[in-house]
């Protein structure tokens, strides 16, 4: 069903780009990026899924670049799109050849929501919603610590008087550190996993191991399995490593140029969303969701309605 999706929307960009595409969007790196993905898909590891959910990413953003000039409320179509997806994953009754998130159930039946299934998923969803106190609700209830840290970061940029700063620093700080006393174990599997990715980088750091390499590995037992001894992770935890691990200094480079260049275009939005993105860009430096199907449209969306309706 993601497929279907993904098809649509990048129909529904062709056809809104021959209208006038977002001259903002950091296009040149954004092309780089897609490429060293594309080409990483064909090395023996590598498979087309990253490239793929990249392209409905970016093709998300025109379609939200274009969506925001005509719908004003912040949270309005960010929900519907939410509440869509939602409905589609928790509901599938077909069985349908989708990417793999769910571990081994590609073809199930009927299967769990990602909200049940996988907590920082719906944590960084909630991230990607105009940030409230609901958002906060969402994040402690899924306890999902990477996301508790980039709400913490986005509210005090937002919110917070630089008189106060210190003091809030300090009390923020505390809180995390509380948040990691309560599952000690799986918050610093975090340093075995970092370990593990960049161990994967040093073995091949010029071309890395394919885009999807670290699912693929994930699933059987493949050349990187010897490297380093595996944790069974399918990603690195983080966002740059993982892609450091598959895709080498070239994907180290052009994820760094693309995300950078979007990070100073969408900084100077009036958008409020555009904090959502700053908590969830946090969130990926403990976890990696930014290219999960739903995910990666949701913050396509994000993206899309913080693009200034001109070049700054």
């Amino acid at each position: 069903m993601i497929l279907v999706f993904s098809l649509l929307n990048v129909i529904a960009a062709v056809l809104l780009y021959s209208r006038g595409a977002p001259k903002a969007y950091p296009w040149k790196w954004a092309g780089a990026f897609a490429l060293v993905l594309f080409v990483g898909a064909f090395y023996p590891l590598g498979t087309l899924e990253r490239f793929v959910l990249f392209v409905e990413m970016t093709a998300a953003a025109i379609v939200g670049w274009h969506m925001s000039k005509h719908i004003h409320r912040a949270g309005t179509w960010i929900g519907i799109a939410l509440a869509v997806f939602v409905s589609f994953d928790a509901l599938r009754l077909l069985p349908t050849p989708d990417v793999n998130i769910a571990g081994n159930e590609i073809f199930g039946i009927i299967r769990r929501p990602y909200v049940i299934a996988h907590p920082n998923i719906a944590a960084a969803w909630s991230l990607l919603l105009p940030l409230g106190a609901w958002t906060a609700i969402t994040v402690v209830v899924t306890q999902s610590r990477g996301a508790l840290v980039g709400l913490l970061t986005a509210s005090v940029m937002r919110f917070v008087p630089r008189r106060y700063m210190v003091r809030t620093l300090i009390a923020g700080c505390a809180m995390i550190a509380l948040a990691i006393m309560l599952r000690p174990n799986t918050a610093f599997d975090r340093l075995t996993f970092w370990e593990e990715g960049t161990r994967l980088f040093l073995a091949r750091p010029l071309t890395g191991w394919g885009s999807g390499s670290y699912r693929e590995s994930y699933k059987t037992e493949t050349p990187m399995n010897a490297i380093t001894e595996r944790t069974g992770m399918h990603t690195a935890h983080n966002a740059l490593l993982t892609i450091a691990a598959e895709n080498g200094i070239a994907g180290v480079v052009t994820f760094m140029g693309f995300a950078g260049s979007l990070a100073l275009t969408v900084r100077r939005s009036d958008n409020p969303l555009k904090w959502g993105a700053l908590a969830f860009a946090v969130q990926q430096i403990f976890d990696d969701q930014w290219l999960h199907p739903v995910t990666s449209i949701l913050f396509g969306l994000v993206v899309g309605a913080c693009l200034p309706e001109h070049p700054i």
